[in-house]
């Protein structure tokens, strides 16, 4: 099993909270624009206390163009505690989310940092690097950020391995690397503009493949993230320090959103319903019965025909008791069964034969919902 490296063991000590500093905050700040009009879709993968992202949208909400905030965050008290500051929040592990591709013109990511914990993860250290939790966490959001989007990756300067570093300079153009204002954790702050695969040629990648190896492991040192437009020198001369190009963080292509979630606990259950309104509030709208006026049949109706009824979906709906005593919500299905009949006949040579016959059988099945309040409300009623 990979030894845990030191930061991950505290962060499970400290319920792996690491929020970005302010500082660090201020300078990405600096380095972003908000277009004139349109609607900005701002990520956040593993948002913490969702403060940062907050941030990043009160920057680049304006007049004219409005920010949606989004995050994921797997420990229960900082996930709902960005509730209340980011407009959607996925409490639970990334693993189990689904959130449609290239959807969002932001991406703020601050993965969780350390070895991956596992016996086998099937990585080759000299082919691959390391199997580092950051590189996972990568993986699995680089699709989320549309083309043209603008990516802020914080992560320690010597997870820049080869695979790592192959990887952002395929996926981004416009790089630029910095030094995070806070030097605890030996944090770097990586921003690019998401590109398309082959927009790039071979040696552009290469150059600043070998660039972001230089950081990670060679020692180069990036220029620190900027604290005001120009700075002091050695010689005491003010020099500019911001770059030419800006990141204009760009508006949302594609107005559909996938945000969700494969589990969810009882208080998120509670929450999406309060939030939705989904089935309860409309539940005589969707259970009411499509014919007011109710028609009596001709002739009591065979196993046949209750099997068409059923299969149909004209036995469904709300059943309430004559006197209102007792309300009952029905489902109908139907499904099929095989009858096997075997019959045994003797040939003329004096053996015998065995010949079975399989018939179809249509099985109608009628569940009743008891929502009479009472003990036995919510209990199910099966009748066949």
């Amino acid at each position: 099993m990979a030894l845990m490296f030191q930061r991950l063991a505290q962060n499970f000590i400290k319920k792996g909270f690491y929020p970005t500093d302010e500082e660090t905050i201020s300078g990405i700040l600096r380095l972003l624009k908000s277009p004139r009009q349109g609607t900005l879709r701002l990520l956040d993968p593993c948002c913490g206390e969702g403060s940062a992202l907050a941030e990043i949208a009160h920057y680049l909400q304006s007049d004219t163009s409005r920010c949606e905030t989004y995050g994921v965050e797997i420990d229960d008290e900082r996930a709902w505690h960005s509730k209340s500051l980011l407009d959607r929040v996925i409490h639970g592990d990334l693993e189990d989310c689904l959130i449609g591709k290239r959807q969002f013109s932001l991406m703020f990511f601050n993965p969780p940092y350390g070895d991956r914990v596992a016996d086998n993860v099937g990585y080759s250290e000299k082919t691959q690097g390391r199997a580092r939790l950051e590189k996972s966490f990568y993986q699995k959001t680089i699709q989320l950020l549309q083309f043209g989007g603008i990516g802020i990756t914080i992560i320690p300067f010597y997870t820049l391995d080869k695979q790592l570093s192959g990887w952002i300079a395929r996926h981004y153009t416009d790089i630029q690397v910095y030094k995070a204002a806070v030097d605890q954790f030996k944090q770097i702050v990586i921003m690019g503009k998401r590109c398309r695969s082959g927009e790039l040629d071979t040696q552009a990648i290469k150059d600043m493949r070998n660039y972001l190896l230089m950081i990670g492991q060679s020692g180069l040192e990036p220029y620190p993230l900027p604290e005001s437009d120009t700075f002091v020198n050695e010689d005491g001369d003010r020099e500019q320090i911001l770059p030419v190009l800006g990141y204009q963080v760009p508006a949302v292509v594609d107005n559909r959103v996938n945000f969700q979630y494969v589990k969810m606990d009882p208080r998120q259950l509670q929450e999406e319903i309060t939030r939705q309104g989904v089935l309860w509030e409309r539940f005589d709208l969707q259970f009411h019965n499509i014919m007011v006026e109710k028609r009596q049949p001709l002739r009591k109706l065979t196993d046949w025909h209750m099997a068409l009824m059923l299969a149909a979906g004209h036995v469904n709906g709300i059943v309430t008791s004559e006197d209102g005593s007792k309300t009952f919500v029905i489902k109908g299905d139907t499904h099929k069964k095989k009858d096997v009949k075997v019959t045994h006949n003797e040939n003329e040579d004096g053996s015998v034969s065995e010949v079975r016959t399989a018939t179809d059988k249509f099985v109608p099945v009628i569940r009743a919902f008891d929502f009479t309040p009472g003990e036995n409300y919510g209990s199910i009623v099966t009748i066949q």
